[in-house]
């Protein structure tokens, strides 16, 4: 956010920040408001290197209006996708944006996270064999708190 020119530059309102928020949904809402087709023509354009990082559940937002996907987090059928029940536990959303001297990289990723109901079992547990000869999948997890701290897919080694 800029300082404002006829104060110090220290001082920042809050009116003038709403203001700025309200101008840049504005522009959104208004694609022909980002025309390349103005006709100013830019001598210099002098701006900071920067990073911008961005996470977020969006779980309860896509539960709520205009969306509406509650019933696809309760009673979606993933009987394609495993032989155990599933349903979706969490929806995480990722964006980054870095801007230096060589231009300006973007990247954004959305992950649908799934549990599965487990049945507890006084059977003993089989010994399984993994080699990893072929692509597969990996989630690295927080086990007390059951959170998904990376997840990627290994197609060779």
């Amino acid at each position: 956010m800029l300082p404002n020119e006829e104060h110090d530059e220290k001082k920042v309102t809050l009116e003038g920040e709403r203001k700025f928020d309200q101008f840049l949904a504005q522009q959104v809402a208004t694609p022909k408001s980002f025309s390349t087709k103005t006709g100013i023509k830019l001598k210099t354009l002098y701006i900071p290197k920067f990073n911008i990082e961005f996470e977020a559940s969006l779980s309860e937002i896509l539960q709520e209006p205009p969306f509406f996907m509650k019933s696809a987090f309760l009673k979606a059928d993933f009987s394609n996708l495993s032989r155990e029940p599933l349903q979706i536990s969490d929806v995480i959303h990722k964006a980054v944006i870095k801007v230096d001297e060589s231009g300006t990289e973007a990247a954004a990723a959305t992950a649908v996270i799934m549990s599965r109901c487990i049945k507890v079992s006084n059977e003993p547990k089989k010994e399984h064999q993994f080699i990893a000869n072929r692509p597969f999948g990996l989630i690295i997890m927080h086990e007390p708190t059951e959170t998904v701290l990376f997840m990627g897919k290994v197609n060779h080694l």
